[in-house]
């Protein structure tokens, strides 16, 4: 079974409602205006980061407009400086690819080796679209399905940063 085949069977399971269309591949955020646009909704900015000592792997997902800065993110998490983790540890522990990465992959991951960072002002939002671990799909589901059932159905504690 593809990973986006075992998203979509894991948020059914969890009897969270969805809407998901197939798009052409998106590499860059500006490539997913358009499903965005389909699906009504935000699609947020995901960033898989690693200190040096790689220890602790983040996933930090963010507004597409809003401006990460290392420095800011690290101190807030109380981390030593982040940089980006390389593609063999997000496809090891998130099932993806640069390109497609999604807290979706969270359901994968049990070991709970990613800590997840999260804009504060994304709880704000009414409905969220990811891509289901693979870029050519993007699924939405309502803010409070994402906040309130799928990040307590994946066991990882979120922590808010101010971007």
């Amino acid at each position: 079974m593809e990973v986006n085949e075992r998203v979509i069977e894991g948020l059914r399971a969890m009897g969270i409602p969805f809407d998901l269309i197939s798009h052409p591949a998106a590499h860059t955020m500006a490539d997913c205006e358009g499903p965005a646009r389909e699906l009504g909704g935000l699609m947020p900015k995901n960033l898989f980061l690693v200190p040096k000592n790689r220890k602790v792997f983040w996933l930090c997902v963010t507004r597409p407009d809003a401006v990460f800065r290392t420095s800011d993110v690290s101190k807030q998490v109380g981390s030593p400086r982040l940089s980006f983790a390389p593609e063999e540890d997000l496809m090891r522990l998130l099932l993806t690819r640069p390109g497609a990465i999604s807290p979706m992959g969270l359901m994968f991951e049990e070991a709970r080796d990613v800590r997840l960072i999260m804009d504060e002002q994304l709880k704000d939002e009414k409905r969220l679209i990811f891509h289901p671990c693979v870029n050519t799909f993007s699924l939405a589901m309502s803010g409070e399905d994402f906040f309130e059932r799928f990040l307590p159905a994946t066991g990882h504690e979120v922590t808010y940063v101010t971007m």
